[in-house]
């Protein structure tokens, strides 16, 4: 485990622990799901989605993809903090551009989720990225790079999931027109119970997004496992 890792799993017990009560039980035994109790708080990533967008985004970076890099959804930074880091590690000139409104608290007992995800770099000595506060309808694609190598889009705002994926669709419609061929975008929370585990799916607008931009591309999204969660990629052809 590198130092991107040691960094992130400092601050987070990434262990899982399922729930033993009659409840969960019966659950488990009628629908083969159980209900996962996360230890920590204040995240909502795993370890194997971390692992996945460090090696996704040093592929992007050792290939010498042209373009910046973008995640769209931060919470308090966690994702942010690996890439950026993993950009320093690559010593790659490349500059990270994040986008949320850093008004979601979800769990948080803090009233102010921009202070905790700037404090989340000073404590672990990571450069800040490039800001961009605002609803995503309103910084992209005002705010975007012109080109794109690696993204990450993780807008889970938990509305009904037709708003979701009319949310979705306006930011990969403007992305994927930024990405050069060899470029990626990772979607958090993609979901599909035909390809991978019984896990969350929390934001099924991820996959109707998906499912209706593609249907008349080359590209195709790839499922990884990501633990308890769902995520998946796409590589720009």
């Amino acid at each position: 485990m590198d130092k991107s890792f040691k960094t992130i799993k400092n601050n987070i017990d990434f262990q899982t622990k399922t729930s033993s009560s009659l409840i969960c039980k019966v659950i488990r035994k009628i629908f083969n799901y159980d209900i996962v109790k996360l230890p920590y708080k204040t995240e909502m990533v795993t370890l194997e989605q971390l692992n996945n967008i460090e090696i996704l985004l040093k592929q992007t970076i050792h290939l010498e993809v042209p373009g910046e890099i973008v995640e769209l959804g931060s919470f308090t930074g966690t994702t942010a903090a690996l890439i950026q880091e993993t950009i320093l590690k690559c010593e790659s000139n490349k500059l990270l551009h994040v986008y949320d409104t850093f008004e979601s608290l979800y769990h948080l007992k803090t009233t102010n989720t921009l202070n905790s995800f700037k404090q989340k770099f000073e404590e672990n000595n990571i450069r800040l990225p490039e800001i961009h506060k605002g609803l995503f309808q309103n910084t992209v694609p005002r705010d975007l790079p012109n080109i794109i190598s690696f993204a990450h889009i993780d807008c889970g705002t938990g509305v009904d999931s037709i708003s979701h994926k009319e949310l979705i669709l306006h930011c990969l419609n403007h992305i994927y027109e930024r990405m050069p061929k060899g470029s990626i975008c990772v979607l958090m929370d993609y979901h599909d119970a035909q390809k991978t585990i019984k896990g969350f799916n929390n934001n099924k607008g991820v996959k109707l997004a998906c499912d209706e931009f593609f249907e008349d591309k080359s590209e195709k999204m790839e499922i990884i496992f990501g633990g308890y969660f769902s995520h998946a990629y796409f590589l720009k052809s």
